[in-house]
């Protein structure tokens, strides 16, 4: 019996490498590779906030260079058409030739505010 016994825990030696604390030691530590790569700066969950977040900004700086080409288009248009930027300081600024009558016309929107807007507020304030 006794033979059999140490039989047994030689056996138990040689297959028994893996203890509890082991055990624990190693689920733990693959819990925490786990946590890692899912949650962790460089984690999936990360990557996928940053490539959202990319999208995001690839779409704007789209926008951005087509702003940007709308006014390169509108600056050279003001530097060669005499004809636009006369219309715009008569609109935005309220120029007008010597003897020019300017008829002013009631704004759609009934607010009172709303109503002189712009060229009216120009000039009004003369």
């Amino acid at each position: 019996m006794a033979d059999l016994q140490d039989r047994f825990l030689r056996i138990r030696r040689r297959f028994g490498f893996w203890t509890r604390t082991k055990r624990i030691t190693l689920l733990v530590i693959i819990a925490l590779c786990f946590y890692g790569v899912v949650f962790g700066d460089y984690g999936f969950l990360r990557i996928i906030e940053l490539r959202r977040q990319r999208a995001y900004l690839e779409k704007q700086i789209g926008l951005w260079t087509i702003k940007l080409n709308l006014l390169e288009n509108r600056k050279r248009r003001l530097e060669k058409d005499d004809f636009l930027i006369e219309k715009l300081a008569r609109e935005r600024l309220g120029y007008y030739k010597p003897g020019e009558l300017i008829f002013l016309f009631p704004q759609p929107d009934s607010s009172d505010e709303s109503r002189l807007t712009g060229l009216d507020n120009l000039l009004l304030n003369r």
